[in-house]
């Protein structure tokens, strides 16, 4: 199977969502070692495209590249590989401005403010997202929304 293919993006990123969103009270050390591992995995797999995306040998639609950037971010974060980190952020905020509007792109912006404490993303992406219909959510967007909510509350109770 293709580390690019959407479904396999998505559903690591779901896996993502659910270790974040676990009660860290009944997280043991093998599962917690068995999700960097698996997180480690998926980095190894991804991480080859990113240099061909830089040396554009690699063509992506906006849409595929928002999906791999956002699940190349969250593989390393999980996985722990902090050194890989500025040059991943550093592309992305580079890439970031020529992706057209989309919720993975305000889920890029989300993920890319946790790591980077950029108000702009979030400002960014708190703006999108209040005009995303609820109806139509995926359960990433309702991650999303929530930890966007969450921060919203922090913002308004700081003096």
């Amino acid at each position: 199977m293709s580390p690019l293919n959407p479904s396999t993006l998505r559903d690591f990123r779901m896996t993502f969502y659910r270790w974040e969103f676990q009660d860290s009270d009944y997280i043991n050390l093998q599962e917690e070692q068995a999700i960097k591992a698996y997180a480690k995995g998926c980095v190894e797999q991804l991480l080859p495209s990113l240099k061909k995306l830089q040396d554009h040998t690699l063509r992506l639609t906006p849409a595929q590249e928002t999906d791999y950037l956002l699940t190349l971010l969250l593989a390393v974060e999980l996985a722990d590989l902090y050194s890989l980190r500025p040059r991943i952020v550093k592309h992305i905020l580079t890439r970031i401005p020529q992706l057209p509007d989309s919720r993975h792109k305000t889920h890029l912006q989300t993920h890319l403010y946790i790591v980077s404490d950029r108000a702009d993303l979030l400002a960014a992406a708190l703006d999108a997202s209040s005009a995303w219909d609820t109806q139509t959510f995926t359960p990433e967007d309702r991650y999303i929304r929530q930890y966007l909510q969450e921060e919203q509350e922090i913002l308004i109770l700081q003096p």
